[in-house]
């Protein structure tokens, strides 16, 4: 009996153990069950280079990556369907942006100031583009 009951327990904690966010040599890998990454959740966190989106992921929240020095480079996967208001804002190194095709909403100053930016692609499936969102040519 106490046998079975010890192996519950390991296996009811197995299954509680909740999946965490790391960051590996400068890339931030999201945990795979994330749908919305919280506002301000990686603001100015200097270790962040790139990101990986888990394909859960639906919305980047306000400011939620702003203000990040190192990051250079995001690749928005096609499952996020709303990247909110300042959310890569005042990313200095940030050169280069991909849009998937099934993004919807990109809020206000999502991009905004992020001075090393050289390229962002934009799909047509985005129907919503928040005012200095991006830089103006």
């Amino acid at each position: 009996m106490k046998i079975r009951l010890f192996f519950f327990l390991i296996v009811v904690c197995l299954f509680s153990i909740k999946a965490e966010d790391k960051i590996v040599d400068g890339v931030l890998y999201i945990s795979s069950d994330v749908k919305e990454i919280k506002a301000s959740k990686y603001k100015d966190n200097a270790q962040i280079k790139s990101i990986v989106f888990p394909p859960s992921l639906e919305k980047v929240g306000y400011e939620a990556f702003k203000g990040c020095p190192e990051l250079n480079s995001v690749n928005i996967p096609s499952n996020v369907k709303t990247v909110f208001n300042w959310a890569f804002a005042r990313c200095p190194k940030l050169e280069k942006v991909i849009v998937s095709e099934g993004c919807l909403t990109i809020g206000d100053c999502a991009f905004y100031s992020c001075s090393a930016l050289k390229s962002i692609e934009i799909p047509p499936s985005v129907v919503t583009i928040g005012k200095s969102s991006v830089p103006k040519t």
